[in-house]
């Protein structure tokens, strides 16, 4: 868990048969308590191991009114922090890893986009974060060092995941 909001959840079901998605969607939808829904069913072949192989990556949206209202990050430090991060061909961040010697990776391979949405109430920022072995992959993490975010900082944004990407 990363302590991140979410509108696009996935479940991986394994049926005995094939199943038509459509009957599976409304199947399901007809006995999901109220507010959780099936929006799309998706086959994938049967396959070993995780679902998660089939991922590309998430978009998030990152509200930042908690975050503006610290002293020295306010809009226009963000919208900053944003134009070096797309201006640079290479982001360079330490990932922690406990039980293992940290390790230097670069941000550019884990998010694909990231934009400052200012027409947005109250002002948000857009990303695309690829899923990839060795990258980070917590949207907290990733914010907090294209931004330079302390770990509390960053934990003051609120992130939503609005869609998983597949493969």
């Amino acid at each position: 868990p990363t302590g991140v909001a979410s509108v696009d959840e996935y479940c991986d079901i394994e049926t005995v048969e094939r199943i038509n998605p459509i009957e599976l969607t409304s199947s399901l939808n007809q006995t999901l308590p109220e507010g959780i829904k099936i929006n799309q069913v998706i086959l994938f072949p049967q396959q070993k191991g995780s679902l998660m192989k089939n991922f590309r990556g998430a978009i998030y949206r990152a509200g930042l009114e908690d975050l503006i209202a610290i002293p020295q990050r306010g809009l226009d430090f963000v919208s900053q922090q944003i134009e070096n991060y797309n201006a640079s061909t290479e982001f360079t961040t330490i990932k922690r890893r406990p039980e293992k010697r940290d390790k230097t990776i670069d941000l550019k391979k884990s998010i694909a986009r990231i934009e400052f949405d200012s027409q947005q109430s109250p002002a948000s920022l857009l990303f695309t974060a690829r899923f990839d072995e060795g990258g980070l992959s917590n949207p907290f993490q990733i914010l907090a060092a294209v931004l330079g975010l302390t770990p509390a900082e960053s934990h003051r944004l609120e992130i939503c995941k609005t869609e998983t990407l597949f493969i």
